[in-house]
């Protein structure tokens, strides 16, 4: 039952992620309206971000530097989005307080300064900006499952300490109740012993007694 219960989650979260696609949007940057590309998908903001940084890395852009609330590669050669440098800028944040595992990614492309392309004027760029963000999705899945590959192995060794715990408070038990056992037997043989004794003193009494003169 519960291996079931964990495949439905799994196929949930698959179907889930799955029909997150990207599109174009409106957005606030600099506290003006500007064209952006988003999209919304199933998993945590930190993995999502890791996995995007991780990307612009591997593709040879370095690290970006916070501009404005969002995440800027500035001057860069992104060839599967333009033949020409663009700035590139990026933000992840969760959807909600309550929708922890809810994000919202939001992408703006830049030919220099505030000239952020829209697909009135840069069809083009923005289809392979979308493309590019829809094309993050395994990554996403890749980080996810290590992710909970890493959570099972520190829960496992969590389970194994407690086992081995256990083992070792029962050792520890077994030691003591022999204790017990042989402090018991050692009792009743005291007892025995003390009864003899007390029996052996009392005839000493009576004998003491029957020398008293009437």
């Amino acid at each position: 039952m519960k291996k079931l219960i964990l495949s439905l989650i799994a196929l949930i979260t698959l179907y889930t992620t799955a029909k997150a696609q990207a599109g174009e949007v409106r957005t606030t940057f600099n506290k003006t309206e500007q064209p952006a590309i988003a999209a919304e998908y199933g998993y945590d903001a930190d993995l999502v971000d890791k996995a995007i940084t991780d990307d612009l890395r591997q593709r040879g852009f370095g690290k970006g530097k916070s501009s404005k609330g969002y995440t800027l590669y500035q001057g860069i050669n992104f060839n599967d989005i333009s033949p020409d440098k663009i700035d590139l800028y990026y933000k992840v944040e969760r959807k909600s307080k309550k929708d922890k595992d809810r994000t919202i990614i939001t992408v703006l492309v830049s030919k220099g300064y505030d000239n952020f392309i829209t697909s009135a004027t840069e069809a083009k760029l923005v289809e392979a900006t979308i493309k590019y963000v829809n094309g993050l999705q395994p990554k996403f899945v890749s980080n996810n499952l290590e992710q909970q590959i890493k959570d099972q192995e520190d829960l496992v060794k969590k389970e194994e300490k407690k086992a081995n715990n256990l083992g070792d408070d029962g050792t520890d038990l077994e030691k003591k109740k022999r204790k017990i056992e042989e402090d018991i037997a050692t009792n009743k043989n005291d007892q025995a012993k003390q009864k003899s004794e007390v029996e052996k003193q009392r005839q000493v009494l009576e004998t003491l007694k029957g020398q008293r003169k009437n």
